[in-house]
């Protein structure tokens, strides 16, 4: 399990501690919010990100060398979309 800490107090057990508040995970997820997951990646924290639109994504929604979960609500379907050098590629989650 990755600990991010942003100051010299450590987390409690299983939690991951930022700016002095420490996150439990919900099933297996940390919820951070958005205004510190710059602070949580600097750590070390892998953030995954998802988003829900109606269509696929394209090269210009997910930049190259990264990664995000995607529910297109007009498909039905919920992929986890990495960009390799310009060619998405996908697998499904069911």
């Amino acid at each position: 399990m990755a600990v991010a800490t942003t100051n010299m107090t450590g987390p409690a057990s299983g939690c991951v501690h930022i700016n002095g508040v420490d996150y439990k995970p919900a099933g297996g997820v940390y919820a951070i919010p958005t205004t510190l997951v710059p602070q949580a990646e600097a750590c070390g924290l892998v953030v995954s990100k998802a988003v829900s639109v109606s269509r696929l994504p394209t090269v210009a929604d997910i930049p190259a060398g990264t990664s995000l979960l995607w529910k297109d609500t007009a498909g039905g379907t919920v992929k986890l979309y990495y960009n390799d050098g310009g060619a998405l590629k996908s697998v499904a989650l069911v």
